[in-house]
């Protein structure tokens, strides 16, 4: 059946579907004129919306449907095919800018809340921003660079080779110049205690490519919805005048509804068989015994400006020591302090000895809460004549003797070192934390021993949203450093310090990201955070307890067990991904020589 298409003066509602939806219109505003690229605004801007704090997961589907459709309808001439790139960009574009505008707050604080800081951090978020959304306009060239060849115009081969290059490329941001992995599109089902499960199969690579598949087949729904008529007839009237492009009512090609119905139907199977899945998981999820050690997070709530000033250390020691002594302190197992939450600088001796001082604070601490306890620590080291500084997680047993040391790998670009520097200016220049470019813990062991019976495995800061389960993982710096041994490890400890961030999103996406990680290995999550929020969930990602953000105190939690078996991930790690992924492609190569 081919699509006809009437005089102008043939009837008022041209255009419009039996549902009174003028179609026609609808494809003018995404794909032509300043209406495209205000859409692409709105869009991408929807897509923050799906992730912490909102979960709004809606506008995931929404949102990502936009690059679905433009790669659907993209015309083949030339100077309209030229600003389909354009579009992409300034979705990306807007999607990372209200996901990460939090990091204006920690430029802005490091100058000094000045005008200059001020200006500085816009343009800091916008170059970085730019850097991120050349990610998804790689996939997109990607696309199109895989169907050159073909004159096909099948809608699901371009959004399925779209899909399948935007989770490469994800991958990729999540390891080049350090890696980025920050909201992943798996991090949106985080929604649901059930859906979030499906990290335990193969990590949150395997969740964002079922979210993608998700959103990119009910884009497909919304393309068969837009163009009811023959597959060839309606892109051909678009390609060639699309403003005079429009379908009768007799005309309506009842194939694209039952296209678009399966669609949909497919679209919400996934996310539901998520749910099914997490449902099951969780029937074995154990109670808490409340015979269990009692571990208690520490949250002293100390604002950023006056975390560092000489004249507040004293105080900002006595409030975390009175939050750590406060009620029923005699039946706490460990104690877990943030990240920089101990106010001095600890030095070391020369690295050949490689054993600390110790600090004449600590036995102070120690007097008033004999417990073990971890605590974060801007730690001096020496090599030769030169002085060095490392962002430290410090172990100490219940007679104030260090019992096991941790240094920082994946350090914070420009908050915790400049790039490349050391080739040039040396440590000389001044990070946005104020200290010369801190030292790399290079390959150091992560795992704490408390006692026999409870090893932690820690992480500092931003270190908790890189997942071994990602592609490419292997291709980071330091990556034959197990980050997390579920067979020695009976904890994941995060030390962090969100005060950078103020009250924004920011902190709120840091958690869930974090989250995720008990899940992929089946070991319980406490995390420790300045200004919060600080929590703690068993290996299921269940919360035990929280500190809100911006509130000063202290939460006791049961050590909640391991899972009894092995995870899927420990096994076959990130295989399934690449399985799932592969029959995917698979399908689009037969589908393109078909075709």
């Amino acid at each position: 059946m081919r699509t006809q298409i009437l005089p102008k003066n043939r009837g008022k509602d041209r255009g419009k579907n039996r549902g009174g939806v003028d179609s026609n219109l609808i494809l003018q505003s995404i794909l032509r004129g300043k209406s495209a690229l205000l859409c692409a605004c709105l869009g991408g801007s929807m897509w923050s919306l799906a992730f912490a704090p909102f979960f709004i997961l809606p506008a995931a589907y929404i949102s990502f449907a936009l690059p679905c459709l433009w790669v659907a309808f993209e015309p083949r001439e030339t100077q309209k095919a030229a600003k389909i790139p354009l579009l992409v960009f300034a979705w990306a574009f807007c999607a990372n800018i209200t996901s990460l505008y939090w990091i204006t707050y920690a430029v802005y604080l490091s100058f000094g809340q000045s005008l200059l800081g001020a200006g500085v951090a816009a343009i800091a978020l916008l170059l970085f921003c730019c850097y991120l959304s050349l990610f998804p306009l790689g996939a997109f060239f990607a696309q199109r660079l895989l169907l050159r060849r073909t004159s096909s115009e099948s809608a699901t081969l371009r959004i399925g080779t779209f899909v399948c290059t935007f989770v490469l490329a994800e991958s990729l941001r999540s390891v080049l110049l350090g890696g980025f992995p920050w909201n992943l599109a798996g991090y949106a089902w985080n929604i649901s205690i059930m859906m979030l499960q499906v990290n335990a199969l193969g990590g949150i690579a395997l969740t964002s490519l079922l979210a993608l598949c998700s959103y990119a087949i009910a884009a497909l729904a919304a393309y068969y919805l837009l163009a009811r008529g023959t597959r060839r007839g309606i892109r051909k009237d678009i390609r060639k005048n699309i403003h005079k492009a429009y379908i009768h009512k007799a005309c309506i090609h009842k194939a694209c509804i039952h296209k678009a119905c399966l669609c949909a139907v497919l679209s919400l199977a996934i996310p539901a068989s998520a749910t099914a899945f997490g449902a099951w998981r969780l029937q074995s999820a154990p109670e808490l015994d409340k015979s269990s050690p009692i571990v208690r997070i520490v949250q002293p709530n100390i604002q950023q400006d006056k975390k560092w000033r000489e004249q507040d250390a004293i105080d900002n020691f006595r409030r975390a020591v009175q939050l750590s002594k406060t009620q029923r302190a005699d039946s706490i197992s460990l104690l877990l302090w943030p990240e920089t939450s101990f106010p001095y600088r600890l030095k070391t001796e020369d690295e050949a000895n490689g054993q600390p001082l110790v600090h004449p604070r600590i036995p102070q601490l120690i007097a008033i809460v004999p417990h073990w306890m971890v605590f974060g620590a801007v730690r001096e080291s020496k090599r030769r004549d030169a002085k060095g500084y490392r962002n430290s997680l410090v172990m100490i047993d219940n007679f104030g003797r260090i019992n096991g040391l941790y240094d920082k790998v994946r350090l914070v670009p420009f908050g915790e070192s400049i790039p490349f520097s050391r080739y040039f200016l040396g440590n000389t220049i001044q990070t946005l934390t104020n200290f010369p470019s801190f030292e790399s813990g290079g390959e150091n062991s992560n795992l704490l021993k408390a006692s026999p019976a409870l090893t932690l495995s820690v992480q500092i800061c931003y270190e908790a949203i890189f997942s071994e389960s990602l592609p490419f993982s292997r291709l980071r710096k330091n990556h034959k450093r197990k980050d997390y041994s579920r067979d020695q490890a009976d904890l994941l400890f995060n030390a962090t310090n969100d005060g950078w961030f103020g009250r924004s999103s920011g902190p709120y996406q840091h958690l869930q990201i974090a989250r995720v990680r008990a899940v992929e290995r089946g070991i319980p999550f406490f995390r420790a955070a300045n200004t919060g929020i600080s929590a703690a969930f068993d290996a299921f990602g269940q919360e035990i307890a929280r500190l809100p953000l911006g509130i000063e105190g202290w939460i006791d939690a049961p050590l909640a067990p391991k899972t009894k078996h092995l995870l899927l991930l420990d096994k076959v790690g990130n295989s399934l991904f690449w399985l799932l992924w592969a029959s995917v492609s698979l399908t689009l190569i037969l589908m393109r020589r078909k075709l």
